[in-house]
């Protein structure tokens, strides 16, 4: 009853485009890390991301020390700088991962619902890490 509750409550957002009232499956064969990093994507709270560090004043810039607007230019995608990393971003339409969402799924226009495939989302992750570590932007 609770958790049926909570599901019909859950706020309009990401996770819940990808999910809807259904809850994720544990993530077999990663480790706990790579595991943590996959929900935080779907969740939209990616600790990884310049956006959402930046919003929690984690990434200040001399110009902005933290603000909620996604066009600001500490929250820019760092490989891409055309539009927020939010995990919509990185996975569905930064232009450097296109490559990799056609080897994957057969398209670079990926379907939301797709992302349900956490090696899928592990894969997307793994390869925007890799263009955005030659920028200066290692693991946190």
């Amino acid at each position: 009853m609770a958790t049926r509750q909570w599901r019909e409550n859950w706020p309009d957002s990401f996770f819940k485009t990808i999910f809807g009232s259904t809850l994720p499956l544990p993530i077999p064969g990663e480790d706990r890390e790579a595991a943590i990093s996959v929900h935080q994507l779907r969740a939209g709270h990616w600790g990884r991301s310049l956006q959402y560090l930046h919003r929690i004043g984690r990434h200040p810039s001399v110009a902005c020390l933290q603000c909620p607007d996604k066009r600001c230019p500490a929250a820019l995608c760092a490989v891409c700088r055309e539009e927020a990393d939010v995990p919509e971003h990185v996975l569905l339409r930064c232009p450097a991962l296109a490559g990799a969402r056609l080897r994957l799924t057969g398209s670079i226009y990926v379907d939301p619902s797709r992302l349900r495939d956490a090696d899928l989302v592990a894969a997307l992750e793994a390869g925007y890490l890799r263009h955005r570590e030659p920028l200066g932007y290692g693991p946190p």
